[in-house]
Formats: structure tokens, sequence, C-alpha cells
């Protein structure tokens, strides 16, 4: 086969919504492990019309926040601030970056506005850690349920670009969820 038939890979994205209610997360979790199979793009058309949102970080100046590289072999993503730093008040001993192969590559952002998900309920709406809200595009709210935790839920896809120049996808990875609640 020559190179010019291959797909080509581009790297990965991590998409991201933020629920107020842990059963709809839970739902559309389910939804998602049952319509997507091999070969088919549905999962990442699910979150896409979910409105999941692509991870980035403010120094990251690419579609995918992992490049196609071969070499990479570790990544970590810490959403928000854990466990403040008794020796140092405002410092933590977890802060919130995305990290490849031991090297930073930026505080996780949110695609509101550049918010963190270092969720502040004191904060002021121009607050970058201002807690999450009805109607943003990365919050799917619930009415009957409280806004004392968020949770937000992490898929990994793989992207790629076919010989005919279009999108090519892989499954959806589920990479977990996290309770973040306000301070």
């Amino acid at each position: 086969m020559n190179s010019e038939s291959r797909e080509i890979f581009q790297g990965t994205s991590v998409y991201y919504k933020i629920y107020n209610s842990p059963t709809q997360l839970l739902s559309h979790k389910t939804t998602i492990e049952n319509i997507d199979t091999e070969y088919s793009d549905q999962g990442i058309g699910r979150l896409i019309d979910w409105g999941y949102q692509s991870l980035t970080t403010a120094e990251l100046t690419t579609a995918n926040l992992v490049s196609a590289s071969d070499s990479i072999k570790e990544v970590s993503i810490r959403l928000s601030n854990q466990t403040e730093d008794p020796q140092s008040p405002g410092k933590y001993l977890y802060p919130a970056a995305v990290t490849i192969d031991g090297t930073g590559i930026g505080i996780p952002l949110r695609s509101v506005d550049d918010k963190t998900f270092s969720f502040s309920a004191t904060a002021g709406d121009d607050s970058p850690d201002s807690v999450p809200r009805e109607g943003q595009a990365d919050v799917y709210f619930t009415a009957s349920y409280s806004t004392a935790t968020w949770y937000v839920a992490l898929y990994a896809v793989s992207t790629g670009m076919s010989p005919s120049l279009t999108p090519v996808y892989s499954q959806v990875t589920y990479l977990g969820s996290l309770a973040i609640t306000p301070n």
C-alpha cells in the first residue's frame, strides 16, 4: 500500500463536559458506550451533539491536546488545584496542569472565556475560576439537581485525515470523571 492511500494520524484530542447531575453523566456515558463502534464516528458525533468541548491550555497551539509524536509515553491531566501546601498558603501540592512525558504544557482551560476548572464560589463572573452555570456551552445543567458539586467527564479520541481530506476519528475512550466542589 502506498503512503498516498493511508490515513494520516494527527494526534489525540480530549473532550470534556461539566454536569451538575451524576445520574445524567452516567446516562450519557452509557449511551456513548452503546453507539460507539469501531470504524464509526458515532461516538465523537454524539459528544459534539451534546456540546462536549475540546480541552485546551493557554500554551497549546494545535487542535489536538497530544501531538502525533510516536515517542509520547505518558499524559497526565489534573483539572483542578488539589491539596493546599500548609507551608505556602495559596500554593498547591498538586496544581492543575497538563503534562506530557513530565513536561508541563499549561493549565487546563474551559472553552468558556478561558476559565479554569478550579471553581471558586466566591469569585465574580469575571474570574477565571468562577463556578459553572446553566446556559454555558460546556455545562449540561439539570434543574432538579444541586450545584454544590460539579462533575467533569473526559473522553479521548484520536484524530486523523483520510486520503480524501476528510476527518477520521477513533472510537472515543472514557477517561473518567472528576467531582469538583466549589471552594
